[in-house]
């Protein structure tokens, strides 16, 4: 859709949600991703997977990358935060969710605790570890 010289590009980003759709907007380079790249914490410099029920995570991951293939300058986080370095973040964002995949998997087969599961997290997980203490010691998390 066009309006003027802006101009909004619809992008299915399913995974999180199989009806959710991300957005373009030029020519600004504005890449708004609702729930379908996480949820960035700007006082943890850190994105939270969305894996809400009923995540499709193979659905999730293709998303990141449709988003990731666009190279767009700007993304704007659900709650109005727009951030720069999106390739960045999104890129970021993607090793973040083989990392997650990969200890998910490996609790389902062998039978692990989620308390086993947090700690495969944060061991692997570079960015977690960095933040994981004020993670845990939050009594509640706000995006913005």
């Amino acid at each position: 859709m066009t309006i003027s010289d802006v101009t909004v590009e619809v992008i299915h980003t399913p995974g999180h949600a199989s009806h959710h759709q991300s957005f373009i907007v030029e020519p600004w380079d504005i890449l708004i991703v609702g729930d379908a790249a996480g949820i960035y914490v700007r006082d943890l410099e850190y994105i939270i997977p969305t894996t809400m029920e009923p995540l499709r995570f193979d659905l999730y991951v293709d998303s990141v990358k449709k988003l990731v293939a666009r190279n767009p300058r700007y993304i704007a986080y659900t709650h109005h935060l727009l951030v720069p370095n999106a390739t960045d973040l999104l890129n970021r964002h993607l090793r973040q969710l083989d990392v997650w995949g990969k200890a998910a998997e490996e609790a389902v087969r062998e039978g692990l605790s989620v308390s086993d599961l947090e700690r495969i997290l944060a061991e692997r997980d570079q960015d977690l570890r960095r933040i994981y203490d004020r993670l845990r010691n939050m009594s509640s998390l706000s995006p913005v």
